[in-house]
């Protein structure tokens, strides 16, 4: 299963579980109606998951770093302060907040599975192996930041 480390790009493994989600809404039982607080919720999730997902590529293009996750050795600063110094993952952290709109919006709390699926997916595929690769890359520089700072939040 290491052949699928850092295979599928973080973005279109988010549209896969999107497309998973929006295909499956109709079967799921969901609430008769999604009333103002869960609307409220929905928006609240997209708002601050899509500030999360910009603020961590526009660090890393103020930083002149790549923010393409495929290869993480090519790499060449740490990005460790604004958004990255509460979070390592701010725009992973934001696809999930996205996708927690989603459910939010269509009121089915079942949803929440393929959440899990992806963060699940997302840590053991994408973010381990670059934690890995950036460990060996920035060394204990690195390390200082990981014990710092969490990994999702």
């Amino acid at each position: 299963m290491d052949s699928l480390e850092l295979k599928i790009p973080p973005a279109l493994l988010f549209i896969l579980t999107v497309a998973a989600m929006w295909a499956s809404a109709e079967c799921l039982p969901a609430f008769d109606s999604v009333g103002w607080f869960l609307c409220a919720l929905g928006w609240l999730s997209f708002v601050v998951g899509g500030l999360f997902c910009v603020l961590g590529v526009l660090w890393f293009v103020i930083h002149q770093t790549t923010p393409d996750p495929r290869d993480p050795s090519q790499s060449s600063t740490l990005v460790t302060s604004g958004i990255y110094s509460k979070t390592r993952n701010p725009m992973y952290l934001g696809f999930v907040l996205l996708l927690s709109s989603y459910m939010f919006w269509q009121g089915s709390p079942l949803m929440v599975l393929y959440i899990a699926a992806f963060v699940c997916f997302l840590t053991r595929y994408q973010i381990i192996p670059e934690e890995r690769i950036l460990g060996y890359r920035f060394g204990q520089t690195f390390q200082e930041y990981t014990n710092r700072v969490p990994r999702w939040w």
